[in-house]
């Protein structure tokens, strides 16, 4: 996604961003909803953006069609596009994260 402008929260600024977890933040004062509602500028802008991009990337969605029917794992959390894109594919979702508790595992285990 290009983000060479900066103006989406969160991502790197170029033209092939990546995702800038805030973990100073996350790492004092944890993955309370208080801590996610207080998140420095506006995430759901970035997801506005992630679902403009990936449901707008014609490649992306041809290649997905072609390989034919199978199943979407979905992360629920800032991704209702993923559920989006696997509905226009006809593909069956499975959720992969229930919790913000799962989710706060899921990252202590990927930053061990």
């Amino acid at each position: 996604m290009d983000n060479s402008n900066g103006s989406v929260p969160f991502l790197t600024r170029e033209s092939e961003a990546k995702f800038e977890m805030p973990m100073q933040l996350l790492w004092t004062d944890g993955l309370a909803l208080s801590t996610l509602l207080a998140l420095p500028g506006n995430p759901w802008q970035m997801v506005e953006h992630y679902c403009d991009f990936l449901l707008g990337h014609r490649e992306l969605r041809a290649t997905l069609e072609d390989a034919g029917p199978t199943v979407a794992l979905v992360d629920l959390i800032y991704n209702e596009c993923g559920l989006a894109l696997a509905h226009h594919l006809g593909n069956m979702a499975i959720k992969a994260i229930d919790t913000l508790k799962q989710k706060y595992w899921q990252l202590k285990l990927l930053f061990c």
